[in-house]
């Protein structure tokens, strides 16, 4: 019954959009350089200025893509079942944030621009954004595989993470993969595809912790708890200390 109600779910597909406007000197080409890091594309693809990512949505494949001109980003997300009321507002939140749109560059550099050191810096780097994660899970989890390796191998261990959680897109893409689906692998599975004992443990601690909602970390996204007691609550897990 469960099968037949996920295929159904799967053929009754969404597509929502909307356009983000950006401002004059975002710098589109450091959002490409973030997301272009393995060269197999299984997961995240270039095309032009357009960027297509895979990506679990509420446990469902979806593609995210974005088109960029000079003044707007276009955002479509096809997601391979049905979404929820809430969601275009959701989507245009996690575009905003995977852009860097709700970081202060603004008043950063205008407290900074006069400053001795930093102010030819940020003369040089006008309009730099941190591009971010499409989850905090996403960025949790890849801070765990690229600890004490490089970032070609980080990379790698990356693309294997994705192909054997098994998500994928109707439209081709590999999907990274939620909490729920990393949890359901087997330790032996993240051994074969490249992970140490340790790295694999804390991966799994991490996702069941993330779906079993002990580790808050979409809530945090909303409610902004101080820095102190979200570096606490994540110190208390074996495997993360503060890198």
């Amino acid at each position: 019954m469960n099968s037949g109600m996920d295929q159904l779910r799967q053929n009754l597909g969404t597509v929502m959009s909307c356009k983000i406007d950006l401002p004059h000197d975002f710098r589109t080409r450091d959002i490409f350089e973030f997301h272009n890091r393995d060269a197999q594309a299984v997961a995240e693809r270039l095309d032009g200025s357009t960027l297509q990512k895979g990506l679990a949505w509420q446990g469902q494949p979806a593609c995210l893509t974005i088109a960029f001109d000079a003044r707007q980003a276009v955002a479509e997300l096809s997601v391979d079942g049905l979404a929820d009321a809430g969601d275009l507002a959701a989507l245009k939140a996690l575009v905003q944030r995977m852009l860097g749109l709700t970081q202060p560059i603004g008043e950063f550099e205008r407290h900074y621009r006069e400053h001795p050191q930093l102010g030819p810096l940020i003369a040089k780097q006008s309009g730099l954004r941190v591009p971010v994660s499409a989850s905090p899970f996403e960025a949790l989890t890849w801070a765990v595989t690229g600890q004490q390796i490089s970032v070609s191998a980080a990379t790698s261990l990356r693309r294997k993470l994705i192909q054997v959680a098994g998500l994928k897109h109707s439209g081709g893409l590999a999907c990274y993969p939620d909490a729920s689906r990393i949890a359901g692998l087997s330790l032996e599975q993240l051994r074969l595809a490249g992970f140490s004992q340790t790295k694999a443990q804390t991966l799994l601690i991490l996702s069941q912790m993330v779906r079993d909602q002990r580790l808050p970390l979409d809530q945090w996204i909303a409610d902004a708890p101080p820095i102190e007691e979200i570096r606490e609550q994540l110190l208390r897990i074996r495997g993360i200390g503060p890198w």
